[in-house]
């Protein structure tokens, strides 16, 4: 299901799948709300400090690396907030994040099959499924300019329960984050976001 934060700049999609059983579930969205609770800890508390996930608000091409860094800085720092283990960084899942952010961008479609593509290529091609790995999930996002950098992108996926449910989910223990930028449905310097997540290996 779609959600738009701010008209026509701010996009999330989340897709949860159980490989093992091959089935596919589109979590529902929800409005963003500034303290909505999560067991005991307000989202709020679990959206990282920008000294202690740096780069949060770059949004240059030139800073890709490092918003993908500050992604999974915040995505660890969340799940610590509610007594999770952190995610390992996978780097097979961090190119099928990457390629998939890129179809996404290439052919303008924020879509889990986005140039046509099943949501399980770029999990298959680079050799994830089809290992003895039990669940997968995928979050896309994409937001033009600003909106579009690491700690508005996280914020977004955080107030929407189908996204948190993946970032916070006890299933996964380890994470790609793929980002791209470019015009994207006529916004020029979008930044286009991939997370992929595995685990029950």
């Amino acid at each position: 299901m779609l959600r738009q934060n701010s008209p026509g700049r701010l996009f999330v999609l989340a897709l949860t799948l159980s490989v093992l059983a091959l089935l596919v579930s589109v979590s529902p969205s929800e409005a963003p709300a500034a303290k909505r609770s999560t067991g005991h800890v307000s989202i709020s508390r679990m959206i990282a400090p920008v000294d202690v996930c740096p780069t949060q608000p770059a949004t240059r091409k030139k800073h890709r690396a490092r918003a993908k860094r500050a992604m999974a800085c915040m995505t660890n720092y969340a799940r610590r907030q509610v007594g999770l283990r952190k995610l390992r960084p996978m780097r097979r899942l961090n190119h099928s994040a990457r390629m998939k952010a890129r179809d996404i961008l290439r052919c303008d479609q924020f879509s889990h099959n986005a140039c046509g593509r099943s949501v399980l290529y770029w999990f298959k091609r680079v050799g994830y499924v089809g290992r003895v790995c039990r669940y997968i999930s995928e979050n896309i996002a994409w937001g033009g300019g600003p909106l579009g950098n690491t700690r508005n992108i996280f914020t977004a996926l955080m107030h929407s329960r189908g996204h948190r449910e993946a970032i916070l989910s006890r299933q996964y223990t380890v994470v790609g984050n793929g980002v791209v930028r470019g015009n994207m449905r006529g916004h020029r310097g979008a930044g286009v976001w991939a997370q992929h997540f595995g685990g029950g290996c």
